[in-house]
């Protein structure tokens, strides 16, 4: 797990999702040399920030979310006034893309930070509780993104404490590619059977459950590598509308350079947040939470958004109100 959540990770991730969608797919790149030129740039981008990683410096073992209790039962509370309000999307009360207020629903959707907050609760019916709902909470409303973020906070406190084997988590990747895909048939019943997209291979024999990891995971880079030579954002198929985060900042000035702007920053806020994750562990999960964020700006928008603002300022805040409560307590002595 370690590896997975160094800074330079996601970009060679991404360079792989990005290769392996050029091989699986029939593209007629002209600008190929300028893609390989691209995937250069970023491999030194990458080696160059594999230099002085901090990870070894933060204290895992011991990560305590300054206020995270309160968080917790707000979020809590705001799922639960959520669903009463929309329904459950898993029960088709409502379609998943209709679900949730504006802007609120940021705080529904953070409920992957009761995986850390249950930690270190010692009440053993309220850490249960915490668990149980970062669980369920994704699956009720059909959120297969915040499942995936769940999934990964829980696997990144349990390998703090001791290593899991192999086995175990290729039997875990399992399972969750698996309810990935009964949620896609959930969400878009035999939608993916209406997906036409030029795979090299044919996909007919292959499981609705192993078409929707595949078709998630390497999409968007077609879509990339289909408008590429022309830096376009033609659809080959209406249903499949998603692009790379890096393309839409090609897409802003026509200038291929600006993939690299965007992995630079990215990089740079890991880090930023990552040395704050030593001076105290309260911004460990944070820093998951965006290492997690680059990972999916391989499939679509994600790193620069609404939500990561939401989260960052989240931390920042109960931090800020931590330290002053103890500078309070301090002074009263």
């Amino acid at each position: 797990m370690n590896f997975l959540t160094k800074t330079w990770t996601p970009i060679l991730i991404s360079i792989l999702v990005f290769q392996g969608s050029f091989l699986l797919y029939d593209i007629k790149l002209k600008n190929k040399y300028i893609l390989l030129l691209v995937f250069l740039c970023l491999l030194i981008l990458l080696f160059l920030f594999s230099i002085n990683d901090q990870n070894k410096l933060i204290k895992k073992n011991n990560v305590i979310i300054e206020n995270g209790k309160i968080f917790a039962y707000i979020i809590i509370i705001s799922s639960i006034i959520e669903y009463f309000k929309f329904g459950v999307p898993v029960f088709g009360d409502i379609l998943y893309v209709d679900f949730g207020y504006s802007y609120f629903h940021h705080i529904v959707v953070s409920s992957w930070v009761l995986a850390y907050v249950a930690y270190n609760e010692n009440n053993k019916f309220i850490k249960l509780i915490f668990i149980i709902f970062s669980i369920i909470n994704p699956l009720l409303m059909l959120n297969r993104d915040l499942m995936l973020l769940t999934f990964i906070s829980l696997m990144v406190m349990v390998s703090n404490k001791k290593l899991i084997s192999i086995k175990n988590i290729l039997i875990m990747v399992l399972i969750i590619t698996i309810i990935f895909g009964i949620m896609g048939e959930i969400r878009s019943p035999n939608a993916i059977n209406s997906i036409s997209l030029p795979f090299v291979f044919e996909i007919n024999e292959l499981s609705n459950f192993i078409l929707w990891p595949l078709v998630y995971v390497t999409s968007s880079s077609f879509n990339m590598l289909n408008n590429f030579d022309h830096l376009g954002s033609d659809l080959f198929n209406e249903n499949i509308n998603v692009f790379p985060e890096a393309y839409h900042w090609i897409l802003l000035s026509g200038k291929y350079i600006n993939a690299l702007t965007f992995y630079f920053l990215c990089i740079i806020t890991l880090r930023v947040i990552q040395i704050l994750s030593v001076i105290s562990n309260h911004f460990y999960p944070l820093y998951i939470y965006l290492i997690y964020q680059t990972y999916m700006s391989a499939f679509s928008v994600k790193f620069f958004t609404t939500n990561t603002l939401f989260t960052c300022a989240v931390f920042i805040l109960l931090y800020i109100f931590s330290c002053s409560y103890k500078k309070n307590a301090k002074i009263n002595r």
